[in-house]
């Protein structure tokens, strides 16, 4: 939405302008009015301004000393010059610099058409091409960051299909194949020093990158991604060079895992020397999908981790020789918790953005593999806890709570023990997530109504002012654009007729109940000019205000 400023030290030439353009359908502006050119600098000075349609002859501050201020606060800003005939020498130079000028006594589509080719060349100055380009070259420069992000959320869990997988290892140039498998290696520092500043880690890790590249680049292609919690984490695939690549998986898998595992110990001792630290590192039995990172990922965080003892560095842990029982142990629970992680996290997703049928439709499905454990057990305990700590912290966060509150049933609910069924669980959780829909949905209402009189309010205790869409847009902390299309979906009328209905109900009420002079009363609703007003009154009513004043009296 762009802001028009119109500037005359003739009221009804403001006013008639100022209606002019409120009531065309045609252009989305937010307009102010101002009846001098110092009242045109105070709202210059405090709002951008993106047009200025004004005088050039007034007194004090003219149109010429105007422009000058207005190319100090708003370079971008474009100003049309209103002139009379005999102001052709200011038109010239009006001409000269670049500004555009309508003669007082042109018909109002020229006024429009010169307000229109100002809005167009806002437009092509923004130069859009030049800022995709501008756009393009950052992104380019953020696409180590970009890559990072991307394959941490691999190891979060994110999911992606195969489609996207193609363009988003082009985009992130990420020089491995999508469609074949990844051979991962995870290491651990040892003995980190947690007084180290994040440029200090990030490069102890590039330098752990730089030397495990220096020994593996001759068989493999590899990317490695850091993660906070002193891992790092790399997707191996077989190079050109690679004994049985292209073979088949098993030959390549087996060629890389023996050459990756037995350079380990060479990284291990080159990572000491250079960088004083101890690595545990914890090698996959298996390539996996790309699609499939984060359940290899989490199986070989827990090895790596259970496998740590106190004083106890520099392991390589393969995951296929591990102690059967250890390793079937560690694959069961990683499995069933990734499967119940997975789910949670889509199920908070799906609450967040408030999809309510996709929402039942993931309860349910989580509640039907949740049948396997019995609501007395561990995991049945955590995942009860962790579903309703979830529903809580949504809850509060989202201010929902004098909505949920108000239902006696949550109480008694909220009461539930290990003893419930898990069928009675089940019917908990979809009672709530129902309730807080609704309630969700109610507060939303709520806000509607909240907004609408906010604005209503202040428009009729300042109904003599300029109201503007800007000013107007602070009150609820809406964008201007926004909120005029917002207040049209939600009341079914435009801000304008608002506006237009609150004046002409006051300026009723004073021809009424005061003994207010015609022209005081149009100050009194925001007209400097008494014959624009008359103009206005009877356009609505269908009357002068005099004529409404004498229907009056002769009841």
């Amino acid at each position: 939405m762009f802001r028009l400023l119109i500037v005359d030290d003739e009221p009804g030439i403001v006013d008639g302008l100022y209606q002019l353009f409120r009531q065309n359908e045609n252009f989305e502006l937010d307009i102010y009015k101002a009846y001098s050119g110092e009242e045109a600098l105070s709202y210059l000075k405090n709002t951008r301004i993106d047009i200025v349609l004004t005088d050039i002859c007034m007194p004090g501050l003219d149109g010429m000393k105007l422009l000058d201020e207005i190319s100090s606060h708003w370079p971008s800003c474009k100003v049309i010059f209103l002139t009379g005939y005999d102001e052709f020498e200011y038109a010239y130079k009006a001409i000269k610099t670049d500004v555009g000028y309508v003669l007082k006594t042109e018909e109002d589509e020229v006024i429009f058409e010169a307000v229109i080719k100002a809005i167009k060349k806002i437009e092509e100055e923004t130069k859009l091409q030049d800022i995709a380009k501008r756009a393009d070259k950052q992104f380019k420069q953020a696409v180590p960051m970009l890559r990072r992000e991307f394959l941490t959320g691999l190891l979060q869990g994110d999911r992606i299909c195969e489609e996207q997988l193609a363009v988003t290892f082009e985009e992130l140039e990420i020089s491995m194949d999508p469609n074949q498998p990844v051979f991962m290696v995870v290491a651990k520092i040892g003995s980190w020093n947690y007084k180290n500043t994040y440029s200090e880690k990030m490069q102890k890790f590039y330098i752990m990158q730089n030397i495990f590249d220096n020994y593996m680049n001759s068989m493999v292609s590899s990317i490695s991604v850091s993660l906070e919690d002193s891992m790092l984490v790399w997707f191996i695939q077989p190079n050109s060079q690679a004994p049985g690549n292209g073979s088949g998986n098993d030959n390549w898998f087996k060629a890389v895992k023996t050459f990756v595992k037995g350079n380990i110990e060479l990284i291990q001792n080159s990572i000491k020397n250079i960088l004083h630290v101890c690595t545990n590192f914890a090698i996959a039995d298996e390539p996996v999908r790309w699609e499939d990172a984060y359940e290899k990922f989490c199986i070989l965080k827990t090895l790596i981790n259970s496998s740590v003892i106190k004083n106890q560095q520099m392991l390589i842990i393969d995951e296929s020789v591990e102690e059967f029982n250890t390793r079937q142990k560690v694959g069961s629970c990683s499995e069933n918790r990734i499967l119940i992680d997975r789910q949670l996290g889509r199920l908070r997703t799906l609450l967040e953005n408030g999809m309510e049928d996709e929402f039942h439709t993931a309860l349910d499905k989580i509640m039907k593999d949740m049948e396997h454990y019995s609501p007395g057990s561990l995991m049945g305990i955590e995942f009860y806890h962790t579903l309703s700590s979830m529903f809580v912290s949504y809850i509060n966060r989202t201010s929902l709570d004098s909505y949920i509150l108000s239902d006696k049933n949550v109480h008694v609910l909220m009461g539930l023990t290990s003893e419930k069924t898990l069928e009675e669980i089940a019917g908990f959780f979809k009672k709530l997530s129902e309730l807080i829909f609704q309630s969700k949905k109610m507060k939303e209402d709520d806000g509607i109504i909240s907004i609408t009189e906010r604005i209503h309010k202040y428009i009729n205790q300042n109904i003599g002012k300029d109201i503007s869409m800007a000013k107007l847009s602070e009150i609820v902390h809406f964008n201007p654009s926004y909120l005029s299309r917002f207040y049209k979906q939600a009341t079914g009328r435009t801000l304008s007729d608002y506006i237009n209905e609150v004046k002409i109900k006051t300026a009723k009420e004073l021809l009424s109940d005061s003994t207010l002079k015609i022209n005081e009363i149009g100050e009194r609703i925001g007209f400097e000019s008494p014959s624009y007003f008359s103009f206005f009154f009877k356009k609505q009513v269908g009357m002068t205000p005099q004529e409404f004043r004498d229907s009056l009296s002769s009841l």
